[in-house]
């Protein structure tokens, strides 16, 4: 296993942070007392450590100081050493300080990302230097003042081949917590001036404990750090160095120190065409898990990337594993290069290594916790994975000398419908299931017919043949409005069961309402009553139904709607209309029928229009204000308008339906 750039294997809010530094948290008899845990500004998605934390001490965390200021608002977490959270978010009107009371001694965990990310976006944004403040409330232990490098007792191998490790041991360290915080650091330097491997020249590690200095193991790659910032590894004899500095948590003034070891360790790093080192050859690129990728990813949503079996060459060159990124043309826009093809180079694999397996997590951000700015990858892009002998792995043009196969990601944004957005509407649309449909009859006479909604619908028709199929239009049309539009309920009486008569229905949903109509495919009629004279599915052969049925028979023998007239669907989602496909009186009234009323929810306005068009329905609560208002498509005479009132409080309610200059209402009660 090994380490890729963090960004791959940034997951979780609280234990992949990058590890930034650590400092012991001050204390002092006079507080306040603070101390900077890093001299270097946060980034989305730091871990530091504070040691030497106090049971009952008050602290407080900050990001507030520094050229950053506050450049994104911070969400801190603090972890005692137990696991526990000390303390979460930030203090009351603050976007870059918390405060906490210990409630255990040790070590605490400052994990800073930035507010509402959660896996957290890791990026080089900076914002302030990270501090810890003291403000009371303890009992401080005596101040050390002594500055100790501590005794450098050399390497466990002098002498080693690339890929090897040696071991670095220095015992003694002292570093001092008053009257200022220090550190301990690691230098390193070529004995040949000429020497252009590392970063060409001395250079100082930093980020160690007196701990991490006792037993430090490491490569001429420095374990991935020289190659994943595109330094080279480490060639011909260096010095190594111990020493402690009083400028805590910094690196920019690496000779100001207060202690060095007596002496230094020397380490000559060969390369794979040095005697003794056996070179690899072999370009391998190993095994690709294609059945564990991911094809489409939405915002934040990551895919697993594993290979086994890789082996990199280090004779004649250094061999480096990439993942090569290409747009598909026309679609993949974003990444580091804004829609350019770009390579990630891997840490932690070093030249020579033979047989090696690792696994990787890839997101649209790859290059993010790295401090690369980068524009989120979206639509598709091709990542192939393979072995380079190339000196410059980030050269987009770099070959393989093996490669896995290639595999196509798609980068999904917040809008697409499989991460949230809105369904688009398109044509042709898909079909109501077939087997969605059903009918049933409700004691009262009414007759429910059911489907299952389509995404995108903006409402549906539902056709109703009463009597054979052979007839050359349906007898009743209506229209559901809404998106979740799934049911439309038939008053009693609006359908005429004759004995021994079949009721089909068939319906259809659209997604555009003007100035042209989109509608899915019909489904195929569907047989839902075989009626017949004393018996019937459902409670149709009821006698008080029957008188309702009987009551209304001079509505039903008149030619029906055709097909291709699809009323305008009203305004308010989850209510639905229908339009009777008949005529009937034209006569003008003060009033219509209302059905059931009272009702729990559904009801029908039996009314008669004067003429084709649009009339306004308005509902009107018990002290006269209007509280719903639609507009709904009628044909000339009878009409069955349904409103579902089921979101509305219990109560009486006056419903009004004007026509031109017409006006007439009703009175319904809701219970």
């Amino acid at each position: 296993m090994f380490s890729a750039f963090s960004a791959f294997s940034q997951t979780a809010c609280e234990l992949e942070d990058a590890f930034y530094g650590s400092v012991a948290a001050p204390c002092s008899d006079t507080p306040p007392v603070s101390v900077n845990i890093a001299g270097f500004e946060v980034w989305r998605g730091d871990l530091y450590e504070i040691t030497n934390v106090k049971v009952g001490g008050d602290y407080s965390v900050d990001i507030c100081q520094g050229t950053g200021g506050t450049a994104w608002s911070a969400q801190f977490t603090i972890v005692a050493p137990s696991g526990a959270v000390a303390a979460v978010g930030t203090d009351a009107g603050s976007v870059c300080e918390i405060s906490f009371t210990a409630a255990e001694a040790g070590v605490y965990s400052v994990y800073i990302h930035e507010v509402g990310e959660c896996p957290p976006v890791v990026q080089g944004i900076d914002n302030g230097q990270p501090r810890v403040t003291y403000l009371g409330g303890a009992s401080c232990d005596p101040p050390v003042t002594a500055c100790e490098a501590g005794v450098n007792n050399g390497v466990t191998e002098p002498v080693i081949c690339p890929g090897e490790l040696t071991t670095l041991s220095i015992d003694g360290i002292i570093v001092p917590n008053s009257p200022t915080q220090g550190d301990a650091f690691i230098e390193f330097t070529p004995t040949d001036t000429a020497n252009t491997s590392g970063l060409g020249g001395q250079f100082v590690l930093t980020g160690f404990t007196a701990e991490d200095l006792a037993a430090y193991a490491f490569d001429n790659d420095l374990n991935g750090v020289l190659s994943s910032n595109s330094f080279p590894v480490l060639e011909g004899e260096w010095n190594i160095k111990g020493f402690v500095t009083t400028v805590e948590g910094t690196y920019f003034d690496p000779l100001t120190r207060c202690d060095s070891t007596d002496a230094s360790a020397t380490v000559t790093f060969l390369t794979s065409g040095d005697e003794g080192c056996t070179p690899v050859t072999t370009c391998e690129a190993g095994i690709l898990d294609q059945a564990g990728i991911v094809n489409s990813l939405c915002p934040g949503e990551t895919t697993p990337y594993a290979i086994t079996g890789a082996t990199l060459p280090n004779s004649p060159l250094n061999g480096t594993y990439i993942l090569k990124f290409a747009p598909v043309p026309g679609s993949g826009a974003g990444g580091i290069l804004e829609g350019a093809p770009y390579n990630l180079a891997f840490t932690g694999i070093p030249p020579g290594s033979e047989a090696v397996d690792f696994s990787t997590e890839i997101d649209a951000e790859l290059l993010a916790t790295t401090g690369t700015a980068q524009i989120p990858m979206t639509g598709q892009w091709t990542i192939t994975g393979g072995v380079t002998t190339s000196t410059d792995p980030f050269d987009v043009a770099a070959t393989f000398c093996d490669q896995v196969p290639s595999v196509v990601v798609e980068f999904l944004d917040e809008n697409d419908p499989a991460c949230g957005g809105v369904v688009p509407c398109v044509a042709p649309y898909p079909s109501i299931p077939a087997e969605s449909l059903s009918a049933v009859q409700l004691p009262n006479g009414n007759i429910v017919f059911s489907w299952d909604p389509i995404n995108g619908q903006v409402g549906c028709q539902v056709q109703v043949v009463v009597g054979p199929l052979a007839a050359t239009s349906p007898n009743a049309v209506f229209i559901a409005g809404g998106p979740t539009a799934s049911q439309f309920v038939v008053g009693a009486g609006q359908l005429q069961p004759y004995p021994n008569t079949t009721i089909n229905f068939r319906v259809r949903c659209g997604c555009q309402q003007f100035p042209t109509v989109i509608a899915s495919p019909f489904t195929p009629f569907v047989n839902v009553f075989n009626l017949s004279l004393g018996s019937a599915i459902g409670t149709i052969a009821d006698q008080s139904v029957k008188s309702e049925v009987e009551r209304s028979a001079n509505k039903l023998h008149v030619p029906s709607m055709p097909i291709e007239s699809w009323s305008s669907i009203y305004k308010t989602p989850g209510t639905v209309m229908g339009t009777l496909s008949q005529k009937a009186s034209t006569a003008e009234r003060s009033s219509f029928d209302v059905f059931p009323n009272p009702t729990s929810g559904l009801v029908n306005l039996n009314y008669s229009a004067k003429s084709d068009g649009m009339v306004n329905v308005r509902l009107y609560d018990v002290v006269g204000k209007a509280v719903a208002d639609y507009t709904m498509s009628v044909s000339e005479g009878a009409n069955f308008l349904n409103l579902d009132l089921s979101s509305f409080e219990n109560g009486i309610y006056v419903v009004e339906v004007r026509e031109g200059q017409m006006s007439s209402t009703a009175k319904v009660v809701l219970k």
